[in-house]
């Protein structure tokens, strides 16, 4: 990451940092957790596994981990949510750039990052960087959001409807499935989450029963987030 677009993605959150769970939308959160746990971790044993936890912000995704008695690691760019993720699960935490994890290759067994990997000037490098260190035959859980939307997510920022001044680099689902293609790891589930913009309360429930019907269909390619799940070629 270079020095000027790594301090304006640490400017930015960290100027948040006491408000970002206030300010994020929790729907969307509670919504992200069901597919991560519900759907794509379902199947895989967590207790006693070492998990890290990428771009953990205030501990969301972290206090769910910890409660599968997992070995979490949380880590974050900016120091004040590490330390708040930390005290919410007196689990490790260190605080870190996800271009450069400090951490050796095949460190985890499970690596879990939501909504991070679009906050990098370099989200295909990141993503090499989180595989890097899970162990051969362990798992990596992402979700991030779809390109096709990232015209209208600009735009809002621009007309001042939306406060966000960071990094936003956005993946389209076939850029996606290339990069873990290239990457070496078998993607279990490539799935759409959010048909509907999640700030319409009316369209909640139409957009739970789309999400469930037909995020891993062909319709999911259009929605707002995706989510994978891919493991790690021995």
């Amino acid at each position: 990451m270079t020095n000027k677009n790594n301090e304006k993605s640490k400017y930015f959150f960290k100027s948040i940092a006491d408000q970002f769970e206030q300010l994020d939308n929790q729907h969307d959160i509670t919504t992200r957790k069901n597919v991560v746990f519900n759907k794509l971790l379902a199947n895989i044993p967590l207790e006693n596994t070492t998990v890290l936890d990428a771009g953990c912000g205030y501990g969301a995704f972290s206090v769910e981990l910890a409660k599968n008695k997992c070995k979490l690691v949380s880590c974050d760019l900016i120091f004040e949510l590490t330390s708040k993720t930390v005290k919410k699960t007196k689990e490790s935490g260190v605080v870190a750039d996800a271009f450069l994890l400090p951490f050796l290759d095949n460190s985890f067994d499970i690596v879990v990052s939501s909504e991070m990997v679009e906050h990098t000037p370099n989200p295909e490098y990141v993503i090499c960087e989180l595989i890097r260190v899970l162990k051969p035959g362990g798992y990596i859980v992402l979700t991030t959001p779809n390109k096709n939307w990232q015209f209208l997510v600009r735009l809002a920022s621009f007309l001042h409807l939306r406060n966000f001044n960071g990094i936003e680099n956005f993946l389209g689902f076939k850029q996606l499935e290339r990069i873990l293609e290239n990457a070496h790891v078998d993607t279990i589930y490539h799935i759409g989450i959010h048909l509907f913009p999640f700030q319409f309360k009316f369209l909640w429930n139409l957009s739970k029963y789309t999400d469930e019907k037909f995020g891993d269909r062909f319709l999911g390619r259009f929605m707002i987030n995706q989510a994978v799940l891919c493991k790690k070629l021995q």
